[in-house]
């Protein structure tokens, strides 16, 4: 981080970003706001009312008036975020790049699509539970949308592959199973299939992967392609 900190004053009243249910109350939070959340920004967060915040409630005015013209001439959101994160000096160069980066690919993308890379962020940086949880929501939400939709469909079916991996990273294979099984019904993949034999082979005693086995003599060769993955080459 760079060294300049507690730019401005500590605002008496928060600014409240609603579409994310976050409130900041100064330059640092909100610096901190924008990096976290990189993956949901959308264009309104360019307002006269984030302006006010920036120039009257935290009392730098200097930053206002740089982001006053990208607010009302619809200026990039990348460049709006990142001058904002550069001034303020909260995070290095690395950081900001990076932010800009995910503002700028985010852009054009549906809510659902943008809440879904947040979560495979959280995967990425191995918060597995807050991982699952997000997950959950959006499965949730997206449960009754994804009918008779084929691309919803692989989308939901995306959020259940993910979601196995994060199990199977906890080493809870039971569920991860589960998972990979839902994430095939909604998606015919291989891949998924294969990672449902993976996860049951782990919960599995020998006998009962057998037993699976047979009762599935349609996925032979996937589940013998996982017996091979597990065994060690010595045993082979």
């Amino acid at each position: 981080m760079k060294a300049r900190l507690c730019l401005g004053v500590y605002a008496t009243n928060a600014y409240c970003f609603e579409g994310l249910g976050v409130s900041v109350y100064c330059m640092e939070e909100l610096s901190y706001c924008l990096k976290e959340h990189a993956f949901l920004l959308g264009p309104e967060i360019m307002s006269d009312e984030l302006l006010h915040f920036i120039g009257s409630d935290c009392q730098v005015p200097e930053l206002e008036r740089e982001l006053y013209p990208m607010v009302h001439q619809k200026g990039s959101l990348s460049v709006f975020v990142s001058t904002i994160l550069d001034y303020v000096g909260f995070f290095d160069e690395k950081d900001i790049k990076q932010v800009e980066d995910t503002v700028r690919l985010g852009s054009g993308l549906s809510e659902h699509e943008k809440k879904k890379r947040q979560t495979d962020n959280l995967l990425e940086k191995k918060k597995y539970y807050d991982a699952i949880e997000a997950y959950n929501q959006l499965i949730t939400q997206m449960g009754e949308e994804g009918k008779n939709d084929a691309k919803m469909e692989d989308f939901v079916a995306d959020l259940y592959y993910n979601r196995g991996v994060v199990y199977a990273n906890l080493l809870l294979y039971k569920q991860a199973a589960e998972s990979f099984r839902e994430s095939y019904n909604h998606k015919k993949d291989n891949e998924a299939l294969r990672s449902y034999f993976y996860a049951r082979r782990m919960e599995l005693s020998d006998h009962e992967y057998v037993a699976l086995v047979a009762k599935h003599p349609e996925c032979y060769e996937i589940s013998m392609q996982v017996v091979l993955l597990i065994i060690p080459v010595g045993q082979i």
